[in-house]
């Protein structure tokens, strides 16, 4: 399967992933040091994924195309941002109830998608219970 991206769509997935991965190890070194409590901590997570969420949505709003498109009820469709926006949110989440389909070069992008929202999922799990376990 031979898939051709867009330099401006494979830059800003790259950037994503790599800024993402970025922040959350320089968070979690200040927390680690003592310089961040665990409620600021899990709240920049949070907002993280929500700058993800938001990029990878503008991704999937570009038009349907020979390398890939989004299908919704067996069409090619272009999403509406408020669309973009769910299909990232459920992706994200891993919860995919299949109502909005990726193909081609778009699947990359739920993938990625998918394996830092198991990322973010996991450390946002890990910071609330540190919250909820902090001595008072």
């Amino acid at each position: 399967l031979a898939l051709k991206f867009h330099t401006p769509i494979l830059a800003i997935s790259l950037f994503i992933i790599i800024s993402s991965v970025g922040i959350i190890l320089v968070q979690i070194y200040f927390k680690n040091k003592g310089r961040m409590s665990h409620g600021m901590f899990t709240y920049s997570i949070f907002l993280y994924m929500l700058v993800a969420i938001t990029l990878f949505a503008q991704i999937y709003t570009l038009p349907p195309s020979e390398r890939g498109s989004m299908v919704e009820e067996g069409q090619n469709k272009t999403l509406s941002f408020g669309e973009s926006f769910y299909f990232s949110t459920i992706t994200i989440t891993t919860l995919g109830y299949g109502d909005i389909t990726p193909r081609g070069f778009f699947r990359v992008f739920a993938v990625i998608e998918v394996l830092l929202g198991v990322v973010y999922s996991g450390i946002f799990i890990w910071a609330i219970t540190n919250l909820i376990r902090e001595p008072k």
